[in-house]
C-alpha cells in the first residue's frame, strides 16, 4: 500500500514538472503554418555543432544544449522571441526550462526532423516574402528565396 502511494505521488510530481516549464510556450507544428510568430524571431538550434554543420536551418543560431546555460548571452537576450529547434522533444523541453530560468518569456518549441524543419522555415520565409511583395509572388517566385 505504501509503495502504491509513493508511486502515485511520483507520477503526479512528474506530470506537474513536465508541464510547468511548457506553460506559456507555444508549440509549433511542422504540418501547419497557421501559427503566427514574430518577424524578428531568432531561431535557436540546440543540436551538437557536428550535427549542425551537416545540415542547418538558414539564419539559425547553434548553441548545443550542454552549452546553453553558459553561452546564451552572446547571441540572445531575454527580450528576444526564440524558436527552439530540435529533433527530440525531451531536449527541447530542457532548453525551454533553461531559457525560462534565464528570464525568457516569448518562447516557441518546434520539434521534428531537421530536413523538415529546414523545409518549414523556407516555406515560412517564402510566405513572409509574398506578403511583403504580393505583386511579385502573384507572377513568379524569386530564385533566391527557394
Amino acid at each position: 500500500m505504501m509503495y502504491a502511494l509513493i508511486l502515485v505521488f511520483l507520477i503526479i510530481y512528474w506530470i506537474i514538472q513536465h508541464f510547468r516549464f511548457l506553460r506559456g510556450v507555444t508549440m509549433l507544428s511542422l504540418k501547419s503554418n497557421q501559427i503566427q510568430v514574430p518577424d524578428h524571431i531568432k531561431w535557436l538550434d540546440i543540436r551538437d555543432s557536428s550535427e549542425y554543420e551537416k545540415e542547418q536551418v538558414p539564419e539559425s543560431i547553434n548553441i548545443s544544449l550542454g552549452r546553453l546555460p553558459f553561452v546564451w548571452e552572446k547571441d540572445m537576450s531575454p527580450k528576444d522571441s526564440i524558436i527552439v529547434l530540435t529533433d527530440q522533444y525531451r531536449k527541447g523541453k530542457k532548453a525551454v526550462r533553461i531559457l525560462r530560468k534565464q528570464g525568457f518569456h516569448d518562447l516557441y518549441l518546434l520539434v521534428g526532423p531537421i530536413s523538415q524543419l529546414i523545409e518549414w522555415s523556407q516555406k515560412r520565409k517564402l510566405e513572409q516574402y509574398c506578403i511583403e511583395y504580393y505583386w511579385i509572388c502573384s507572377h513568379s517566385v524569386p530564385n533566391n528565396i527557394q
